[in-house]
């Protein structure tokens, strides 16, 4: 179904057909979290990287590596108009 068709809600037939638009389109984002959460888990099973590392860090045979130059300037990088250091984190 294209937002540029034309489906009249006003009758049972538009309405019919706007719910089953809505089903799919459900049923299509379940599905995409589904492959999604597998492509993960196989990626982890193979203990391959799934996202980039940090900022300041790198990854080197496999691991976590810090990178000076960046760790420094974490300490006085700000959010929202406060030092990180004065920013609370979630656990």
């Amino acid at each position: 179904m294209a937002i540029a068709q034309h489906i009249d809600l006003a009758t049972p037939h538009g309405r019919a057909m706007a719910q089953i638009g809505a089903v799919f389109a459900e049923l299509e984002r379940a599905l995409i979290a589904e492959r999604t959460v597998e492509a993960l888990d196989e990626l982890r099973r193979q203990g391959k990287a799934w996202n980039h590392p940090p900022f300041g860090w790198k990854v080197q045979e496999g691991c976590l590596v810090a990178i000076r130059k960046e760790q420094n300037t974490l300490p006085t990088s700000t959010v929202f108009g406060k030092t990180a250091s004065a920013t609370p984190r979630s656990p």
